[in-house]
């Protein structure tokens, strides 16, 4: 458990520079917005866009990864935020990956998110909760920006979502 905590730890810590690093541009664009954003004119619907664009530009990129786009909201407030929910469908080879990594390593938006998704995808096969199973990811796109797993109780779960074969 020890061991558990402490590769948690790291883990995070490692996924939080990478954001942070990663995403400077977005939060930079985030920011302006939301200067504007009281004004809610031209400029501040502008930059709003501009982020939304770039998520739902990378959202396709995300399914190489093994990710699939669930759904995704925008929420328009003094801090605006593009929640993106995913399931894993399909196991990527880490050399995949990387290959997906540097073929897009201009595009910080997907590097940002696939980063999260893989931290949070490491995670939750980790946890055990045996009354409920793992549904989604959440990443919210937003100063700073998050990364939620979302389980289900197995009595009120509707359908199962889950697309991989060996983790039904």
């Amino acid at each position: 458990m020890k061991d558990f905590r402490k590769n948690l730890k790291d883990g995070l810590t490692k996924t939080t520079n990478f954001v942070k690093k990663s995403s400077e541009d977005v939060v930079e664009k985030i920011k302006e917005g939301v200067e504007k954003i009281g004004q809610v004119g031209p400029a501040a619907k502008e930059k709003i866009v501009d982020v939304v664009n770039d998520v739902v530009a990378v959202l396709p990129l995300l399914e190489q990864a093994g990710y699939r786009t669930n759904e995704f909201k925008i929420g328009i407030a003094l801090a605006p935020v593009i929640e993106v929910s995913f399931s894993k469908m399909a196991e990527v080879p880490e050399e995949k990956l990387e290959a997906l990594k540097k073929e897009y390593e201009n595009k910080k938006m997907f590097n940002m998110i696939l980063s999260m998704l893989n931290t949070a995808n490491s995670l939750s096969r980790k946890l055990e909760a045996d009354d409920f199973s793992f549904h989604e990811t959440v990443v919210e796109i937003t100063v700073p920006p998050k990364v939620s797993l979302r389980y289900i109780h197995r009595k009120l779960e509707p359908l199962q979502i889950n697309l991989l074969d060996d983790e039904v």
